[in-house]
This record gives C-alpha cells, sequence and structure tokens, in this order.
C-alpha cells in the first residue's frame, strides 16, 4: 500500500481533519462488518450443538 507523501499533497483538496474522519467511518465500517460476520458464525455453531 502506498501512502503519499505530505509534501506532495498540498494541492489536494481533502484536509486533514476529512481525511482523518474518512479514515475513521472506514475503520467503523470494517469493524462493524468484522462483529456482523463473528456474530453469524457463533450463532450458527450455537444451533449446530443444540441439534
Amino acid at each position: 500500500m502506498y501512502i503519499e507523501k505530505p509534501k506532495e499533497r498540498k494541492n489536494s483538496k481533502v484536509t486533514q481533519g476529512e481525511e482523518q474522519s474518512i479514515m475513521d467511518s472506514k475503520v467503523m465500517i470494517y469493524a462493524s462488518a468484522a462483529i456482523v460476520l463473528l456474530l453469524d458464525l457463533f450463532i450458527i455453531s450455537q444451533q449446530r450443538l443444540r441439534k
């Protein structure tokens, strides 16, 4: 993954704060998706054990 240096991004319209909020929202989305997947796996395993 290539991370641009701050000096090269002076012309970019996205500010540091906006970029941080975008990153935070992405992290939240991925975290919630991971939690949902883990819950699904847990529920499926519980249902299998009950049978």
